[in-house]
């Protein structure tokens, strides 16, 4: 069912290009105990052994070697793209009965974002839009390396209702330490997409969408349900919320100074949830933020009520969201599309959650999915619902 191509790239010479393992069971390119876990704003994993009797067993190299696994879905036909990126770590092992194998473990191409680095370099009260900050920062990443470089990562599908945003700084680190910044700030999902002419970072803020099945092939009981766990999270919930920004800046006989006390939002110094459920169940739960990078100016008063104005969106929008409590599920299926019933389990994918004994019946979303390459029906997702108003729990 599933096919592993690999590419060993040499800089300034021909790649060789091979077969790992291949559909047809008799074929001599086959590796065992191989699996996939794909998990939103993650570095995706792969990870199989390989026999010493394999013709690739030592032409497998850490950060050299890139694989890509593929399979032909049944409702369609199409091709699709279940793990692109390279070999990280490589472990050899010899049992007590004489035989070799290796265990592989592999990174998917968001990790190349590991190899680049950034420095510091703020964008402060210039309408700067998110498209902008993206292209800027692909373009740090991008300059690291040579033109064709397979890590070179291009714009995609990017997706952010804001215009304009007042700040945004890149700080120092390798440019995958800029994701969570990117989370923080902005929240959403990102992901890197592969295209016959190369790798695409694309940003949602609403989030990762797969095909929309609506409430058609739920997963439920005594069908296609093997096992669930349900998990309510409360240890994260706070309602009122203490907002500061980065040192506050004034101006002292001509010299910018700055002092230890933090840009805040003024009298009083604190917003509350607009979920008022919130305060019902669990009265006043407070909780100090600090966004770094929202700065004042010494020497333009504007741009500094702008930077309040910021400090108040992005502190309502973290208590409005941080008052609710996360419901999710660790589920195992059976994916029925094996069998030509059903669809295949997609990551960001909406499905119907039908568990009659634990009053489980809503549309949950799919956020890791476990692939077992070896044998498909053991395959595993988790989900998580949407997050949940208190007031559906009281």
């Amino acid at each position: 069912m599933y096919t592993i191509k690999a590419v060993n790239y040499v800089y300034n010479g021909a790649n060789d290009e091979f077969i790992v393992h291949e559909k047809d069971v008799n074929s001599k390119n086959r590796v065992y105990n191989a699996s996939i876990v794909q998990k939103i704003n993650e570095i995706h994993q792969f990870s199989f052994t390989i026999n010493i009797r394999q013709p690739h067993y030592d032409n497998l190299y850490e950060k050299r070697t890139h694989l890509k696994v593929t399979h032909v879905r049944r409702s369609d036909n199409r091709t699709i793209i279940d793990f692109d990126g390279y070999i990280s770590k490589i472990q050899e092992f010899m049992d007590a009965d004489g035989k070799m194998y290796k265990n592989v473990v592999c990174e998917s191409a968001l990790g190349y974002f590991k190899d680049s680095v950034q420095t510091y370099r703020p964008f402060h009260f210039t309408n700067t839009s998110f498209v902008e900050f993206i292209d800027e920062f692909l373009s740090v990443h991008n300059s690291r390396f040579l033109t064709g470089d397979f890590r070179r990562i291009k714009r995609g599908e990017i997706e952010n209702n804001q215009p304009t945003y007042n700040s945004f700084t890149l700080q120092y680190g390798t440019s995958f330490d800029i994701l969570p910044y990117i989370l923080g700030r902005f929240g959403g999902e990102y992901r890197i997409r592969t295209e016959e002419n190369g790798l695409y970072f694309d940003y949602y803020e609403n989030g990762i969408s797969a095909t929309s099945i609506g409430t058609a092939y739920p997963i439920q009981l005594a069908i296609n349900l093997q096992s669930i766990e349900k998990f309510v999270d409360g240890t994260q919930v706070f309602n009122r919320i203490f907002p500061f920004g980065a040192k506050f800046k004034e101006i002292v006989n001509g010299t910018e100074v700055e002092r230890e006390q933090r840009l805040s939002i003024g009298n009083p110094p604190y917003l509350e949830s607009e979920n008022t459920a919130s305060f019902e169940r669990y009265g006043t739960v407070d909780r100090i933020e600090i966004f770094e990078d929202i700065t004042n100016d010494p020497r333009n008063a504007t741009a500094t009520q702008s930077a309040v104005d910021l400090l108040k969106q992005r502190a309502q929008q973290m208590v409005n969201t941080n008052s609710r409590v996360v419901t999710s599920y660790k589920i195992s299926a059976i994916d029925l599309s094996l069998i030509g019933s059903g669809r295949e389990f997609e990551l960001g994918q909406r499905r119907r959650l039908i568990v009659p004994p634990m009053g489980i019946d809503e549309t949950v979303r799919v956020t890791q999915l476990t692939i077992d390459i070896d044998n498909p029906q053991r395959s595993s997702i988790e989900v998580g619902s949407a997050t949940r108003g208190i007031s559906s729990l009281v």
